[in-house]
């Protein structure tokens, strides 16, 4: 009875701060709210009670629109929060609290956090390995993106794909890769129903840009050889998603639709030779498989696209890999 009460009164004190904390923000006492974060940092709680406590301060922070507040709390619970995501097991109170943490810095657009902020998460997600976890947490992440780019904010469109990208690419797990493009597809395609295949391309830059990195990772040396048709495939099904979903979205033909982000793509990449060059290669093994795997629908457009496929940059190792993947 005794230990049951002296519990009872450390869950009441932990709760009296963060209360108190969350009181002392709305009524602008910043010193007594910072003293309740110091307690937050020095007192013996648990984990998931540091974090629902420091979730607490920094939401009520970023409601207030207290930006500097929220920059300082963050940097003060970094090396706490560095320690919890590289020794403790990844958890839902943990991942509520990153996609939380990561809505209220983009939603309140405090740019200056995002590089703290992004240190952790990747750290935070590189330590987990349970498959249902990532795709949950990922594709949350994706939600985030599409929230952030229909708002028309390309710094926050752009550190949210990065991150997520940079995650994805550290797992090597083509089943995952499959999962998180599909939520990217789907949201790329719904930008382009709202705003146009020219915002959608400008904001979603960095999904193009992944595309690019599966087709040359498909012939890379450091690539098994099992894996090379597969991250081929992967990139070259998903654009065919992409282009015939945007075609049915927009009511254009696949060619208006290839021919418009060929050119978007070569605007993107003005002044970069190599990136050009990148570009191109990507259109057209897109087209080509498309010609191949869609042959009813592509019959009648493919002599209008003729001028995007001359002259070709394909090498004879991209396309034994495009025959084999036909």
């Amino acid at each position: 009875m005794k230990v049951q009460l002296i519990c009872k009164d450390y869950i009441l004190m932990e709760q009296r701060t963060i209360l108190t904390g969350c009181i002392a923000i709305r009524e602008d006492n910043p010193e007594l709210a910072q003293s309740c974060v110091e307690e937050l940092l020095t007192g013996d709680y648990s984990t998931e009670e540091f974090l629902q406590g420091a979730r607490s301060m920094l939401l009520c922070a970023a409601r207030k629109h207290n930006d500097e507040l929220f920059a300082r709390w963050l940097e003060q619970l970094e090396p706490r929060l560095s320690l919890i995501v590289g020794t403790t097991p990844y958890s839902a109170a943990a991942g509520d609290f990153w996609l939380s943490i990561s809505f209220a810095a983009c939603d309140g657009r405090m740019t200056e956090v995002l590089p703290v902020l992004r240190r952790l998460v990747q750290k935070y997600l590189q330590f987990a390995n349970d498959d249902s976890f990532l795709e949950d947490f990922l594709c949350e992440w994706s939600s985030m993106i599409a929230r952030m780019s229909r708002r028309g904010w390309q710094e926050e469109t752009s550190w949210l794909l990065k991150v997520l990208l940079s995650v994805l690419l550290r797992k090597r797990n083509l089943k995952l890769y499959d999962t998180v493009l599909l939520h990217l597809q789907m949201n790329f395609v719904m930008y382009c129903q709202w705003d146009g295949l020219e915002k959608a391309v400008a904001a979603y830059k960095e999904l193009q840009l992944l595309y690019a990195y599966f087709i040359e990772k498909a012939v890379s040396s450091s690539t098994p050889p099992e894996e090379r048709s597969k991250y081929f495939l992967l990139a070259l099904r998903n654009i065919r998603g992409v282009v015939s979903n945007i075609s049915r979205a927009l009511m254009l033909d696949e060619l208006e639709v290839f021919q418009d982000w060929y050119a978007m793509l070569q605007y993107q990449q003005s002044g970069n030779p190599k990136g050009q060059l990148r570009m191109k290669l990507l259109v057209q093994l897109s087209i080509l498989y498309w010609k191949e795997t869609r042959p009813r629908t592509s019959r009648k457009q493919m002599k209008y696209l003729k001028e995007l496929l001359e002259p070709s940059v394909i090498t004879a190792e991209y396309a034994e890999l495009l025959q084999k993947i036909i």
